[in-house]
């Protein structure tokens, strides 16, 4: 039989050719998807028991030692070659588990021993292939689950692992970030097409091996576990249209809308009808986002999407933002925000108020009677004074043309024939606020006050005639406001007296 060279190098420790540690038996070597399992025996010995027992110590230690590199070189003396090179930190295999046993020989004396010795390694996960992100995932598992909408959620569990360098990342952690989002893409479209239908939501797991490595925390063998949820409805910075639902810098959207309607639309003699709505928002932003770029985001994608989300699925009129209420929490990147709009649905008078008040004052004339004393007099029944003062207060949006107000007024005072009027109105001066939608569109809301003093005493006629009207008052146009238009805006019509 020809002669051969067989050694075992396990971290620092020899064993076989070129040392006192003679190998005996066979190799045994089991490769599994996961591991390889080598399995040998040796004998040492010594020449003194001071010697002998540093020789034992020195066995015992290496072979308990983990994560050491496994060289094993067979041949004869002429092509000695390495069978197996297995170094830790190329991930070729890795966290090595080794285990050394006496198990009793006839090799056993004061100053020999035989050992038997198990090193398994974990190999890498470099059997799938580069499609679909696969390299180095060692395995995973894929759970599909619904609520009674049947909204799903999809959760992805597994272990990855390091690779050769000419494969990818040697460090688990590397290798994971690099691969996992297209992998996890792969899965997420197999269920729903697009991508852009799904968030994650939560990634609760990232458990390391953290064996002996160039770069502590980054480890070999790696397990994970990652939540996504099916979007249903689009976020800030994504889009209705295409289906592509996601902004990637929000997660855990919460976005409710509540509408109050006031007001019937089928009275043309009623306030317009209104609606009242009040949005809920709540999310996580990546906290790649600086706290400046939180209030941003804020301020400049989700309020917009909220304003235009509820006019869009409401169908709004001219809507007017009332409150505008952030809430930022800059220690976790969320937002919880409540907006507060006003509608039209249709008209513009959006507040309205009428007074009439009547008054009536008797009249007298006095008759001296010269018979008496000089200050006798005799009190007759004389014309009468009725005053009606009418208070109209309305608000509206500014551009408005048409009648802002009912017509219906209180009963005129019962009496004669309208002989003698007059009528006085008070300046108008409308304020204005300004009203923001968005950064956009900006309202003129305008508040409106008249006073109107309408006189008129019993006499039966003025210059023959009876008086049965009151003529219109003056119209102006202030701002773009038509006040008092003709044949609108006019005091009602008093009756006929008997």
């Amino acid at each position: 039989m020809a002669n051969r060279d067989f050694s075992i190098t396990y971290g620092a420790v020899t064993v076989g050719t070129g040392t006192a540690r003679e190998l005996d038996g066979n190799l045994e070597v089991t490769r599994r998807h996961e591991e390889i399992e080598f399995g040998f025996s040796f004998v040492t010995t010594a020449t003194t028991p001071a010697l002998f027992v540093t020789e034992i110590t020195t066995l015992e230690e290496a072979f308990r030692t983990p994560n050491q590199d496994l060289t094993i070189t067979m041949g004869d003396k002429q092509t000695n070659a390495n069978h197996y090179a297995f170094a830790q930190a190329a991930a070729d295999a890795f966290d090595a588990q080794p285990e050394i046993s006496k198990e009793g020989s006839p090799h056993d004396s004061a100053l020999s021993r035989r050992y038997t010795v198990r090193i398994v390694m974990q190999l890498p996960a470099d059997r799938l292939g580069t499609t679909d992100g696969q390299m180095g995932r060692r395995e995973s598992r894929v759970v599909i689950s619904y609520v009674d909408s049947r909204r799903r959620t999809v959760t992805i569990s597994g272990t990855w692992t390091g690779v050769p360098a000419g494969s990818g990342d040697v460090d688990a952690r590397d290798q994971y970030e690099a691969q996992i989002d297209t992998y996890s893409d792969a899965v997420l479209v197999g269920i729903q097409a697009p991508i852009t239908r799904w968030e994650l939501i939560e990634e609760p797991q990232v458990e390391i091996d953290d064996t002996k490595n160039v770069v502590v925390g980054k480890g070999k063998v790696l397990r994970f576990l990652r939540i996504y949820r099916e979007l249903l409805f689009e976020q800030p910075g994504g889009t209705s249209t295409g289906s592509a639902f996601d902004d990637p810098d929000i997660t855990n959207q919460v976005f409710r809308v509540t509408r109050t309607r006031e007001g019937d639309a089928a009275d043309a003699n009623a306030i317009s009808p209104q609606d009242r709505v009040e949005i809920f928002w709540q999310g996580t932003v990546n906290s790649a986002k600086t706290r400046d770029q939180l209030v941003s985001k804020w301020e400049n994608s989700i309020r917009q999407f909220c304003i235009n989300s509820a006019i869009n699925l409401l169908q709004i009129q001219r809507p007017i933002v009332r409150l505008d209420a952030p809430e930022f929490d800059f220690d976790n990147n969320t937002i919880v925000a409540r907006l507060n709009l006003n509608g039209i649905v249709s008209g513009q008078l959006i507040f309205g108020l009428v007074e009439v008040t009547d008054s009536m004052k008797t009249g007298a004339v006095v008759v001296p009677i010269t018979s008496t004393g000089a200050f006798d007099a005799i009190a007759f029944l004389g014309p009468g004074e009725r005053r009606r003062t009418i208070r109209k207060q309305f608000r509206l949006l500014s551009g408005f043309r048409g009648n802002p107000m009912p017509q219906d007024l209180p009963n005129d005072p019962p009496g004669g024939i309208i002989t003698n009027i007059e009528i006085s109105t008070s300046p108008f001066r409308p304020s204005h606020e300004e009203i923001r939608l968005g950064r956009s569109r900006i309202f003129n809301q305008v508040d409106r006050t008249e006073l109107i003093e309408i006189r008129y005493f019993g006499s039966k006629t003025v210059n023959g005639q009876d008086v049965t009207k009151i003529d219109e008052l003056l119209s102006t146009d202030e701002g773009g406001i038509i006040i008092n238009p003709p044949g609108d805006d006019r005091p009602p019509d008093l009756p006929n007296f008997p």
